[in-house]
């Protein structure tokens, strides 16, 4: 697989869930609630360790969240997005 073999792939996708995680992290307590079964504060855990504590970020941990969790969270957040309800 690239990811395995590829240093700037890794890299890449590492950043992503920083910045995902940066943003979750923004968003007002509000608008988490609006959407209770994304995992906010497992995702801003998760930037924070990437971002923060180098030595324990898994590469395994980061495919599984790549491959498992972003495009059902993309789905989510989509739906948030499309909600009237959101200013």
């Amino acid at each position: 697989m690239a990811f395995d073999q590829d240093e700037m792939i890794q890299t890449w996708m590492i950043r992503h869930l920083e910045v995902i995680g940066e943003a979750a992290g923004e968003l007002s307590e509000s608008t988490r609630a609006l959407a209770l079964h994304i995992p906010w504060s497992k995702i801003i855990s998760m930037r924070n360790i990437l971002a923060h504590e180098y030595f324990r970020v898994s590469l395994n941990e980061v495919w599984n969240a790549v491959e498992r969790d972003v495009p059902g969270l993309r789905a989510a957040i989509e739906a948030l997005l499309a909600r009237s309800d959101i200013a």
